[in-house]
């Protein structure tokens, strides 16, 4: 049987893209500002000295970096659904969780369905899967066992 993967919907993509060509558009003027506005015909009003230069610097280097980030993980984030197993694909990272090591699911509606799966492991991270409107993914989620009632707080932090 043959993986199955799914995306990010367009709403989700287009918000992290609009968000990144914000935070690029933020620091092209945050550089204008620190290479000097006068260079580029900008009237001068204020002098830019102290915390100000600061904060301006920070995100004419961070904004970038982050922009970058935000737009290579709209296009690349991916959750495949092996016979066996759950994978999460990212940027930087791949995450695989066998279908034998999954404790036990527990689902969280609101706007989307999210499903949390829970490792064996207590040490494991937990798995974050929106719930996708297929015939597929819904065999797949059916078949994992759903979590017992916990109280326990620190179970619900193991992101």
């Amino acid at each position: 049987m043959e993986p199955h993967i799914y995306r990010p919907g367009k709403g989700v993509t287009a918000i992290y893209l609009a968000v990144a060509a914000v935070l690029a558009l933020a620091s092209i003027g945050s550089l204008v500002f620190l290479i000097g506005p006068d260079r580029f015909g900008i009237p001068v009003t204020t002098t830019w000295s102290g915390p100000r230069i600061v904060i301006w610097f920070v995100v004419a280097l961070v904004g970038p970096c982050l922009a970058a980030y935000l737009a290579a993980t709209a296009l690349t984030r991916r959750i495949v659904l092996h016979p066996d197993a759950i994978e999460e694909r990212g940027v930087f990272r791949s995450r695989r969780l066998a279908r034998g090591d999954i404790a036990g699911k527990q689902v969280m509606k609101g706007v989307v369905t999210m499903y949390l799966l829970f490792p064996k492991d207590p040490e494991g991270k937990i798995f974050q899967v929106t719930g996708q409107d297929d015939f597929y993914f819904r065999e797949w989620i059916a078949r994992v066992p759903d979590r017992a009632p916990s109280t326990d707080r620190e179970a619900s932090i193991r992101w």
